[in-house]
């Protein structure tokens, strides 16, 4: 972007300064030099063939004829000519200099804004340097074509001042996570100069981490994503946000490969994007359900998925599942919500354990000379299931014994032959219902 930068405002500077340097005491142009010794100290100055030096005379001649009539023409020209000779700091000052003579000088407001961009630690430095960029933007329609410069590369300067100020736009709402203020102005530059790769990559991320996310910003997203990897296969961020979210959306890394090879040759996203990467649909509740009882034993399942049947099952998935389990012995763990010496309150899903969401009562067979205190996680029972409600979901278990490492934390003794008995399952801990 720096060589860019400097190419256009080298070229833009350089047509204005033959413009400028053609005024002469009698000439016919607009912008004409009436006293001769300010006439001859410009020529002077725009004569000098090192650019340092030339930068450097061209302000001083400002300096000495500060109401002369081509002030803004001379600092532009100074102004080149210092990045020319790689001076950025002069030539961000003199850049104001020209802001103060002509806040709409739209070369002053790129330079601007670009050294503030580029040079920015925060986001309120991209901010600052997006102000300048949105005047840019304003007051490029009305820009002149100075003389000397041909139509085409006029317009193909425009261009490239339109993607250079979009793009800084659009990183300085990145940065400030506006994603969707972001889309548009990278959207653009994008669109002008899609070998940028910066452009392109920030515009991945204003598409991939919007929210709420739209299947169209995903997909544009993922094919920038491609383009930038493609660029930079090394890039660790864009392949791990790339496959991230490629699988997201489709579902699997399926065609993943696929994508990356023809992002490779396209710069820009083809029209039928949407019938390569398809967008994955969840199953229903129904579908799910039916899944798992295609693969696993009712009984062989862990609370996370019996609840999850139970609560949104149809009523022959919900009878499958409880008929399993219902008087059947279980043992299983979580996390205590609530105890006194008869019961214990549990959440036993990861979900539930996470919000704090008592899921099932266990009513103890014997009263437990401790009870097992509220938060206690890892509580480890036997337990019958009876009885469910819904809305909330309880399930309501007797026959309770606590187990394992759980019986000296209640200070409870033997178990009972019957507590004894083998379970004929055991639910896992902290399940996250599905």
């Amino acid at each position: 972007m720096k060589k860019f930068l400097f190419t256009v405002v080298l070229v833009a500077a350089s047509a204005a300064f033959a413009q400028d340097s053609g005024a002469s005491q009698t000439g016919t142009k607009t912008k004409t030099i009436a006293d001769q010794a300010e006439y001859n100290a410009y020529i002077s100055a725009t004569g000098i063939q090192d650019a340092c030096q030339r930068a450097a005379a061209l302000e001083s001649f400002v300096q000495s004829y500060p109401n002369t009539v081509v002030k803004e023409g001379a600092l532009e020209a100074s102004m080149s000519s210092y990045q020319q000779c790689g001076n950025a700091g002069k030539v961000g000052e003199v850049a104001k200099k020209v802001l103060d003579a002509n806040p709409n000088n739209v070369l002053a407001l790129v330079v601007t804004a670009y050294t503030l961009d580029s040079t920015a630690k925060d986001a309120q430095g991209l901010a600052q340097a997006s102000d300048y960029a949105r005047k840019g933007l304003v007051a490029l329609p009305g820009r002149q074509k100075p003389d000397g410069l041909a139509d085409a590369e006029f317009q193909k300067q425009q261009q490239q001042f339109t993607a250079l100020l979009n793009g800084i736009v659009g990183h300085a709402a990145l940065a400030n996570k506006d994603f969707a203020g972001a889309q548009k102005p990278l959207r653009d530059a994008v669109k002008i100069d899609p070998t940028n790769i910066n452009n392109v990559f920030y515009l991945a991320q204003a598409d991939l981490y919007a929210k709420p996310p739209t299947d169209e910003a995903q997909l544009e997203g993922l094919w920038y994503i491609a383009r930038v990897i493609d660029a930079s296969p090394n890039f660790k961020q864009a392949v791990d946000a790339g496959k991230y979210y490629y699988k997201k959306f489709h579902g699997s890394e399926e065609g993943w490969d696929q994508l990356l090879a023809q992002a490779k040759n396209e710069p820009l996203p083809p029209a039928d994007l949407a019938t390569k990467v398809t967008k994955y649909t969840p199953p229903t509740p129904e579908q799910q359900i039916q899944d798992w009882l295609a693969k696993t034993k009712p009984e062989e399942m862990d609370w996370g998925q019996w609840i999850f049947i139970l609560t949104n099952g149809t009523q022959e998935q919900k009878d499958t599942v409880w008929n399993a389990i219902k008087d059947k012995p279980l043992k299983f763990l979580g996390k205590v919500q609530a105890s006194d010496k008869d019961s214990v309150t549990m959440s036993v899903t990861e979900d539930g354990i996470q919000a704090n969401v008592p899921e099932v009562k266990i009513t103890m067979i014997n009263p437990m000379k401790v009870p097992p205190p509220a938060g206690s996680e890892n509580f480890q029972v036997q337990a019958v299931p009876k009885t469910f409600t819904l809305q909330p979901f309880m399930a309501n278990l007797e026959e309770g014994q606590p187990i394992g490492p759980s019986i000296q934390l209640t200070g409870g003794g033997k178990a009972t032959p019957k507590a004894k008995a083998k379970a004929t399952t055991k639910a896992k801990a902290k399940t996250k219902r599905k």
